[in-house]
């Protein structure tokens, strides 16, 4: 270590420190190339070799089985287009947790079919009492769409993005030591949902977070946005999301 420290030393002696940076810019930037090249190469044979895809696919699809069966991990489907209707039931002060899974396909092709769909996936909203014990999670592509409450919307406004972004989700319990940060995927800010009722908080932690968590009524969600302001969410309360703002709505 003293030899390796001893020629660290030599060299700031002799070369320039401008000399240095452009040495350490120069392989950064070779790094980043050949990054790159190897990213689109692996892209390029993928995309055009139909027995590399299905390989790969299958290695994949054995590694995602393998995390949920062995490990108990859970993962959202692999198809592009479905709908989850969650629902949180409580007895003798413990929480279960019941979703299920509807895959849609092979039953809709496009943003018109899946507007179209969702009038009978809201029945589900329609015939829950208790709203913060209720979600309807639907993924359509890169998009999500999430209620606890049926809303009217018109075509136009199904998939608007807000403009606004959420830097941090942590999740606190007056009985937990730590808190669990969560992992909201980016695809969820979309104008119209209904993000962090109760069912909805449940939810994340089972799918993005891997610690132990405890669950009640006693909980709190911190959120800090891009203007860098601090929101929080208790039970009975939601996050609703709005093109510009971001508003706490109660149940």
């Amino acid at each position: 270590m003293p030899m390796f420290k001893s020629h660290i030393n030599f060299v700031y002696s002799y070369l320039p420190l401008n000399i240095i940076t452009t040495i350490i810019t120069s392989l950064l930037w070779q790094y980043s190339n050949i990054r790159v090249f190897l990213e689109d190469k692996y892209n390029y044979v993928y995309n055009h070799n139909k027995y590399i895809k299905t390989g790969f696919d299958s290695a994949f699809s054995i590694q995602k089985y393998m995390k949920k069966k062995i490990f108990g991990e859970v993962c959202e489907p692999e198809e592009q287009i479905w709908n989850n209707y969650i629902t949180l039931i409580k007895k003798n002060e413990q929480y279960n947790y019941v979703e299920s899974y509807e895959i849609l396909d092979s039953a809709v092709h496009n943003e018109t079919q899946y507007i179209d769909s969702m009038k009978s996936a809201k029945e589900f909203l329609d015939i829950t009492e208790n709203k913060n014990h209720c979600c309807l999670l639907s993924k359509y592509k890169d998009a999500y769409y999430v209620r606890n409450s049926p809303i009217e919307l018109d075509k136009n406004e199904y998939f608007q993005k807000t403009n606004l972004d959420i830097l941090s989700v942590v999740y606190s319990h007056p009985k937990m030591e730590t808190k669990i940060h969560i992992e909201l995927p980016k695809c969820m800010l979309y104008y119209h949902n209904q993000l962090f009722n109760a069912a909805f908080v449940y939810h994340c932690l089972k799918y993005y977070n891997k610690e132990p968590f405890v669950f009640d009524e006693q909980y709190n969600i911190e959120i800090m946005d891009s203007n860098v302001e601090t929101i929080n969410i208790k039970y009975n309360e939601h996050l609703y999301i709005h093109l510009d703002k971001l508003e706490v709505i109660a149940i």
